[in-house]
């Protein structure tokens, strides 16, 4: 017969709204007791630890008994509010916590996991292996070996934003570790340290986060469903942000991927909200698991201290003749005063400063991208008051160039589908098999004329000047 390990989770404190309520019934054990008596009595029955038996002193002792339970009352609601204070209620879909609503068997082995928010339980179907429990930084925690899984209610947020939280430790790195997946969505490991995230069975199109998990970690992926973008952090690391479809799949496995590519390892807490958590939401639920797992938490970067509204690129290739834009404002008190110097082999193009800034203070400087050998670099620095100048931007190797586009059959020469070629090249000494002429595009003739045309041997040997390299095609 199951046992019921820790009488239901804490809930919602006053002036939280759409939780169960904190406070026991009459004859209901307080939060996180487990089959003790009623601490507030029920009608015509005595309160705790005081006999039916008629005593002159029986009001004082219950006065006593009463004090001392409404003292520990108070102190389990104070614990309780601190908790629900501290996880944003807000879009909360799923909340599993392992020390919380959990029913196990004789052995030890997990049987159900009820939902924090609306009861609904997790389970572990038939042929898996058995979960057990065990601790994680001092907390409880569910143990998967890497042959099993727990099957939690389809509450995965379809077609709309969401945020997945886990608290976890991975025992085996190189097993599959499907971490919170469906049957074609996946946050999962994938025989690595560093999380991942695909919808729609979509493997050529994931988020790979470029932060690994190392021993016990708190892992996060939010989705913004309009822009498709995946953020994936751990412990707050920022480790992507990269586009991948959109999420058909409600389904929750705790551990697997279609209900096999099982995870190793412990998992002590799991949230699911169906909107992106950030801000100070986000900071308070940060604060909850970090501070309850003793998890050192990596704090959030700097927010800019400037917002470029244009900027050239690193290797940028423009069209020659247009005029590039360094545009921008200033988003911290801080900064005091920008610079902007653009220079080409060493020559200043443009150098120009921008004095006594404040927030909101804008700025512009444009510059013509000149055809020749020319390479621009684009440096932005701000005096924000330290010892030397915050460089903020520093891109370079900009230039200008043309398209060249070449068709024709051929193994080793590809042409561009929607340029239509306009002149023609045509190898006075091309072997039997290969008549066809080169075609360059009228611009590219006028731009860059060929110099050179060598042919020996069935092989052409063409330099274009503007490119400045050499190229070989097999005809």
């Amino acid at each position: 017969m199951p046992s019921v390990v820790e009488a239901h989770a804490p809930s919602t404190p006053l002036g939280v709204t759409n939780g169960p309520s904190i406070l026991p019934s009459a004859g209901q054990a307080p939060l996180g007791v487990t089959n003790a008596p009623s601490i507030l009595p029920s009608a015509g029955q005595a309160p705790l630890g005081v006999t039916q038996a008629f005593s002159p002193l029986r009001p004082f002792a219950f006065a006593i008994h009463y004090v001392s339970a409404m003292k520990t009352l108070l102190l389990l609601l104070a614990i309780t509010t601190s908790l629900y204070a501290q996880v944003p209620q807000a879009g909360l879909k799923m909340w599993l916590r392992a020390d919380s609503l959990v029913t196990q068997n004789a052995q030890g082995q997990l049987v159900s996991w009820k939902n924090i928010v609306d009861g609904r339980a997790a389970f572990v179907p038939e042929g898996s292996s058995a979960v057990t429990t065990a601790p994680l930084n001092g907390r409880a925690s569910m143990v998967l070996d890497g042959a099993g899984y727990i099957e939690a209610p389809s509450l995965m947020p379809v077609g709309k934003d969401y945020t997945v939280v886990v608290v976890l430790q991975v025992n085996n790195i190189g097993a599959t570790n499907n971490i919170v997946s469906g049957n074609d969505r996946a946050f999962w490991l994938g025989g690595t340290a560093f999380p991942r995230m695909l919808h729609a069975g979509n493997f050529s199109q994931q988020a790979v986060s470029a932060v690994g998990v190392n021993g016990a970690s708190i892992v996060r992926v939010r989705f913004d469903n309009e822009s498709g973008i995946a953020r994936l952090a751990v412990n707050n690391a920022q480790g992507a942000a990269d586009p991948i479809p959109q999420n058909i799949d409600s389904v929750i496995f705790l551990g697997a991927y279609q209900r096999g590519n099982f995870y190793s390892g412990q998992i002590a807490e799991v949230l699911v909200y169906d909107r992106e958590v950030e801000g100070a939401d986000l900071l308070a639920l940060d604060t909850y698991l970090h501070t309850r797992y003793a998890i050192e938490r990596t704090p959030d970067p700097l927010p800019p201290t400037i917002v470029f509204d244009a900027v050239p690129q690193n290797m940028m290739l423009a069209r020659c003749g247009d005029s590039l834009f360094v545009a921008g404002r200033v988003a911290a008190a801080r900064v005091k005063n920008v610079a902007v110097t653009i220079d080409t082999n060493g020559v200043d193009v443009v150098s120009q400063s921008f004095f006594d800034l404040a927030v909101d203070a804008t700025f512009r400087v444009g510059f013509v991208v000149e055809s020749g050998a020319h390479l621009y670099n684009v440096v932005v620095t701000a005096d924000t008051g330290g010892v030397e100048l915050d460089t903020v931007i520093n891109n370079r190797n900009i230039t200008c160039g043309e398209v060249i586009a070449i068709t024709g059959p051929s193994n080793s020469i590809f042409g561009a589908a929607g340029i239509a070629p306009h002149h023609s090249l045509v190898p006075m000494a091309a072997t039997s098999h290969r008549s066809e002429p080169i075609h360059y595009t009228r611009q590219a003739l006028q731009k860059a004329p060929v110099a050179e045309q060598m042919l020996a041997g069935g092989d052409c040997t063409c330099r274009m000047p503007s490119l400045r390299r050499w190229e070989r095609r097999r005809w």
